[in-house]
């Protein structure tokens, strides 16, 4: 039982803000919110900052050691992949578009 209040306390939470970035992504382009055009870099390093936090700190409170001495390392490349993979995912979603200054705007903060 307290693997999973430890799972749920560390492990979810990056989980669960991938999905939020993901669904966030899907969202077709005519349908975001104007506000967002303007900041564009600055909420894509915000919200792949807090993914990198939440990542580092899931990465230090686990059951591998490896993990537990290099989390930050670990949280680090993770979050560039999950940036990579997400403006792929935006390729496919209508009136969005990937780009390479997006996946720049996503490592900035790490």
């Amino acid at each position: 039982m307290k693997k999973f209040w430890q799972f749920l306390r560390f492990q979810f939470p990056p989980i669960l803000w991938m999905l939020a970035i993901f669904i966030a992504s899907s969202t077709p382009g005519n349908k975001v919110p104007t506000f967002v055009f303007g900041k564009d870099k600055f909420l894509h390093a915000g919200v792949f900052f807090v993914l990198c936090w939440l990542t580092h700190r899931a990465l230090r409170f686990s059951n591998t050691i490896l993990f537990q001495q290099k989390s930050l390392l670990f949280a680090m490349l993770l979050t560039i992949l999950y940036g990579i993979f997400d403006e792929v995912h935006q390729v496919f979603v209508i009136g969005r578009s990937a780009g390479i200054d997006d996946v720049i705007a996503d490592v900035e903060t790490d």
